[in-house]
């Protein structure tokens, strides 16, 4: 909160509350990122830097004023707050579960996404990964945004369990984007229930899915059905739990698009740096969101630049906020992603995912109802919104004619911004019809916002059923040969292993391995078809094995039931032979290359 009365930010108390949140965070954790080059990444210089950050903020309080300050909620929004409190309460309580007979998630997404995060954190917070690298392709730069990741191995190291790393940061930065969601509408429109409604439009999206519920033909997921050319995924399942660089990524973005909208009333130059600023520690929290910001607030700048009389005035404005982007966010940039990727990232793809269906028709299958209530929107949209959301709508464009990275399904990320702001334009024109008088209208206002919704709330309301959808990631006995390599094993030892997603090795013990699930590697647009021969040949025990296992510069082998399933030409006799055999159980050998 400090930091936003040190820049005289002008906004209301609840979203400098949210706002100071998000914002001291993301400082925070970069802070300690870039002083464990300097320092060791240690439990002490973490609590001094916490403190000192901590009395920073609170010198700059205007505390007497804060506490003059009268929260005016209403019982209808105290009872909404409950029930998102509620809701990912039950959501983040099973999303990793310590069982008796191993680990699990109640979200089908996060046992396909967690684990790589999960190795992540551990390779901070176990495996002492500084200078960074990538912990499932050894020896490569780390050309992912890891914060969130960085800011778990933080909790770690100051007592927390890994559960506890990973669920609960999770939960808080849940509550603040359906915060950032609420003040957001509220601030654009004017209007509390505007506000409401667009965290419950945003985050319970979805198409004309629930249409095959009507049917009685159940299908996994309401908003993701393949074969029906359905890929909207709602928000919550496909991304505000399992994806926890996007949870946090979107919120500051929310934050910095609040700032830009308090701007482009009188371009204050605070709103602007700080916004700046947020948008350069994006850089390693979420790609995808620098990227659209940066590209929003260029076009914002044209906008204004071409509107106003002074056009060099109006442009000397902008720079304040182009400038701490370009000195804090692209030497991050170089740093990380500079010739660390070999795949294209900007591929020609009309259509997004539509493939041979009509653009327009996959596109009403996927939003749904919702078109007819954005179309609805434009009538009563005033000057100022409607300009700002030109930019929304040429990233809406741009990303329904090229790909920005090999996934072609993570250009949703995109759309996510776009939606955003049609989210708040649906929120204002439902809001207008539940204030009229006929009820009639207002039924009909009921009955559009449950078109709008209802696939993804089908879909939220399945991943609340934990003992129905449930997914191990791990057996008690993958935990124990965990534990034991975090005991035993040196903290950037590397282990050659199988590339499962749910690698015990990277993911629970932060080690590195040389090469992880591909999976992830291609969507990082890494090469990794080298490492993936070679890995072949040292496990077949080739004649250049010995060669290989110096360039790699492995520490240990492990040949277990996942090891046998994937390395047909696996040759145990020569590593039984020839190397010292450290741990053993009745499925896993682990075998000590280096003396």
């Amino acid at each position: 909160m400090g930091i936003f009365y040190w820049f005289k930010i002008k906004l209301n108390i609840t979203e400098i509350i949210v706002g100071g949140w998000l914002t001291g965070l993301v400082i925070l954790t970069l802070v300690i990122f870039w002083l464990s080059f300097l320092l060791s990444f240690s439990k002490v210089m973490i609590w001094l830097t916490v403190v000192l950050s901590f009395g920073v903020g609170i010198w700059k309080l205007p505390v007497k004023k804060l506490l003059r300050q009268k929260f005016k909620w209403s019982w209808k929004s105290g009872g909404l707050l409950v029930f998102w409190l509620s809701l990912f309460l039950i959501i983040w309580k099973q999303a990793l579960v310590k069982e008796t007979d191993g680990w699990y998630s109640g979200c089908g997404n996060c046992f396909g996404d967690w684990a790589a995060h999960l190795a992540y954190t551990t390779s901070f917070a176990f495996g002492d990964n500084f200078p960074p690298q990538l912990p499932i392709l050894a020896h490569t730069k780390f050309s992912y945004p890891f914060l969130v990741d960085f800011l778990s191995a933080i909790l770690i190291k100051m007592g927390a369990n890994l559960v506890s790393a990973i669920v609960v940061p999770g939960f808080i930065l849940s509550l603040l984007l359906v915060m950032g969601l609420y003040l957001f509408g509220k601030r654009v429109s004017g209007k509390v229930k505007v506000g409401w409604l667009t965290s419950l439009i945003f985050l319970f999206n979805g198409g004309l899915g629930f249409w095959w519920w009507r049917q009685g033909n159940p299908p996994m997921d309401y908003t993701h059905l393949g074969e029906k050319q359905i890929f909207w995924i709602n928000t919550i399942i496909s991304k505000v739990i399992p994806q926890r660089g996007f949870l946090w990524g979107f919120a500051v973005a929310i934050v910095i698009y609040l700032l830009l909208w308090k701007a482009m009333k009188k371009r204050q130059k605070e709103h602007l740096m700080l916004a700046g600023m947020l948008t350069a520690g994006l850089v390693m929290i979420h790609m995808h969101s620098f990227l659209v910001i940066v590209l929003v607030t260029v076009i914002l700048m044209i906008m204004k630049v071409i509107e106003a009389k002074n056009k060099f005035g109006e442009l000397k404005k902008w720079l304040w906020f182009f400038m701490p982007m370009v000195f804090l966010g692209l030497p991050q940039v170089g740093y990380f992603y500079n010739l660390s990727v070999g795949r294209k990232f900007l591929t020609w793809q009309p259509g997004w995912m539509a493939g041979s269906e009509n653009v327009i028709w996959f596109w009403f299958k996927n939003v749904g109802l919702a078109w007819l209530v954005i179309i609805a929107a434009f009538k009563g949209l005033n000057k100022k919104l409607k300009l700002f959301s030109i930019p929304f709508w040429l990233v809406f464009i741009l990303a329904n004619l090229w790909l920005f990275q090999p996934y072609d399904w993570d250009n949703s990320k995109l759309f996510d911004h776009w939606y955003l702001i049609m989210a708040v334009m649906m929120a204002m024109v439902i809001n207008r019809l539940f204030e009229k008088k006929n009820w009639l209208v207002k039924i009909v206002g009921v009955m559009g916002l449950i078109g709008i919704v209802l696939s993804g709330t089908l879909d939220v309301f399945k991943m609340t059923q934990y003992d129905k959808h449930k997914y191990r990631f791990w057996d008690q006995r993958q935990l124990k040969l965990a534990e034991w390599v975090k005991d035993n094993t040196k903290n950037r030892a590397v282990f050659l292993t199988n590339s499962n997603h749910n690698n015990w090795v990277a993911s629970l013990a932060g080690r590195k391995i040389v090469l992880g699930y591909r999976g992830w590697l291609w969507t990082y647009g890494l090469n990794y078809q080298e490492q993936e021969i070679e890995v072949e040949k040292m496990f077949a025990a080739k004649d250049e094995v010995k060669k290989l296992f110096d360039k790699y510069q492995i520490d240990y082998v492990v040949i277990g039931p996942e090891e046998r399933a994937e390395f047909k030409e696996l040759n145990q006799e020569y590593f039984d032979n020839k190397y010292n055999l450290v741990l053993a159980d009745r499925k896993t050998r682990i075998y000590k290359i280096t003396e």
